[in-house]
């Protein structure tokens, strides 16, 4: 191993998606192998028994049993006072107990509490989901600890660091050994015996010492890396979050245009991972369905004269839900039955079908993206009379009725290849010029800020009804203006698009650069 190459591009290999839990890995994996530390020829071996191992060791170190090197200190049942040591009581990540583990009095015992620990014993949780919850005591504890019988208790004794063995029964080889011998599958479990049979390397105990130094110097690096990275992230969730208020408060148009070039501004810096991308773009929807994503202009139709012109379009639905945000005094609230054509796609009744056959959409025809995969399509038949109630035409917005409720599409497929669609679905056909994006954005909206959830009935598996969809509060502008906002949603969205797979781009780059560092490693 070329130990330089490593200690050379710590911080590279830190930038990984994951990096840094690499690197704490890595550290553990090269400190067992022999590659952390160069070693010294008048180190004294250790006398231990030996026996073969997973991989190959220095010269002057040997491969031991568990048992021959770390011992059980047995039970005993609390007679006073005492700390308890459970999975509860243990920082995973750090392997420190807590300082305030419980301290309880024998008449408050739980029948777990029996395992007897002392100064420098490793504890070594032997059940899933556990198998992580490792520690070593550290310090005397007055009283005195003891710990759950979930443990199997690790006592060192002169041959091995405390400390040393800490990071062997840490390390990835050792898990990945752990994981082969459980059994069970509620909760799986490895047993002592096998666990005492597990290989543990055992180096000369002047180089354990090293060892351990290199160790602590370098997990403590990790933890800067780390404290850096959380700091960025958190000067960066600031950023965002006084971007977004900025914008959220704006009174005026011009206060508007100057919040979102602050946005426009600081875009990488905000929009920084997939979580904080998504963030983005439900703000977008957020403040193009308040209308604060446009403007009126004076040649746009009044409302009213489109409000009309639904009117004698479609009967107007006498039910709508909740309106749960102010929108422009020009816009109006309506329920979406009076902007759309909604229809129940047709249900299977296989055995009693009859008529031509032709394709047909389901749910899972609908993808996140708002686009329809024609990849998995199936046929029905579908009597004559019926084809037009379940045709589909180019603008017609599809919603998931169950499952993933709310998922919606738009079907933007000109070809005149026939399809129907099943009652997994829901059409929305607009009318009166209302725009099919904006509808898809209206019901996106509805969908990440609940709405769409809290409308749906079921408990293990939720429902969008035909009740509950139309009468859904929709706020609408006029045509003129949901065509601007479709226009503007659609810009900004492929400025989403361009920083996510800048994003990917740059996490596939640091991976593969990682990778090879780690490569060349070993």
């Amino acid at each position: 191993m070329n130990s330089k190459i490593f200690f050379d591009n710590f911080a590279t290999i830190s930038n990984a998606p994951g990096g840094i839990s690499l690197l704490r890995e890595l550290v553990l994996d090269l400190a067992v192998r022999g590659k952390l530390v160069p070693q010294v020829v008048t180190d004294e071996i250790s006398d231990t028994e030996i026996c073969h191992g997973p991989f190959e060791l220095p010269t002057t170190w040997k491969w031991s049993p568990l048992y021959a090197v770390a011992r059980d200190l047995g039970q005993e049942v609390p007679k006073s006072n005492f700390h308890y040591i459970d999975v509860g009581s243990i920082d995973s990540s750090t392997g420190r107990i807590s300082t305030e583990a419980a301290i309880l009095s024998p008449a408050n015992a739980p029948s777990r509490a029996r395992k007897k620990v002392a100064f420098g014993t490793v504890i070594y949780s032997t059940i899933r989901p556990y198998l992580r919850n490792i520690a070593i005591v550290d310090r005397e504890f007055e009283p005195k600890a003891i710990a759950s019988t979930a443990f199997a208790v690790l006592h060192p004794g002169g041959l091995i660091d405390s400390k040393f063995l800490f990071a062997c029964v840490r390390s990835p080889y050792f898990t990945r050994f752990v994981e082969s011998k459980q059994k069970g599958v509620a909760y799986p479990a490895i047993n002592a015996s096998d666990l005492r049979e597990a290989r543990v390397p055992v180096p000369p105990i002047q180089e354990q010492n090293r060892i351990v130094a290199k160790i602590d110097e370098l997990m403590a690096l990790c933890d800067e890396l780390e404290s850096a990275q959380n700091q960025r992230d958190s000067i960066r969730a600031s950023a965002r979050k006084s971007s977004i208020d900025s914008f959220s408060i704006a009174m005026t148009p011009e206060d508007s245009n100057v919040a979102w070039n602050r946005i426009r501004n600081n875009w990488t810096t905000i929009a920084d991972t997939s979580e904080s991308i998504a963030s983005i773009r439900s703000f977008v929807l957020d403040l193009a369905v308040r209308g604060k994503l446009s403007e009126r202009h004076a040649s746009d139709r009044a409302i009213s004269t489109l409000v009309s012109d639904l009117e004698s379009e479609l009967v107007p639905y006498g039910e709508m839900s909740e309106v749960r945000f102010d929108i422009p005094s020009h816009w109006t609230w309506t329920p979406l039955a009076s902007v759309v054509e909604h229809q129940l796609g047709k249900m299977l009744h296989t055995s009693k079908m009859r008529g031509t056959k032709i394709k047909y959409l389901r749910s899972v025809n609908v993808r996140k993206d708002g686009n329809i995969d024609l990849t998995d399509v199936k046929e029905m038949l579908i009597p004559e009379s019926e084809l037009e109630k379940y045709s589909v035409r180019v603008g017609d917005v599809f919603v998931n009725e169950g499952g993933d409720v709310g998922r919606n599409a738009i079907w933007l497929n000109d070809e005149d290849e026939e399809f129907a669609f099943q009652n997994q679905l829901h059409r929305l056909r607009p009318v009166c010029g209302v725009e099919s994006r904006y509808v898809q954005f209206v019901l996106r909206h509805a969908k990440s800020s609940g709405v769409i959830a809290e409308m749906s009935s079921g408990v293990t598996i939720q429902h969008f009804s035909a009740t509950a969809i139309r009468k859904l509060a929709f706020p609408l502008p006029p045509v003129e203006e949901q065509r601007r906002i479709v226009v503007k949603v659609n810009e900004l969205m492929t400025m989403c698009d361009g920083l996510e797979n800048s994003l990917l781009n740059r996490n596939e780059l640091a991976k593969k650069i990682s990778d090879a560092l780690v490569s060349n490693i070993f």
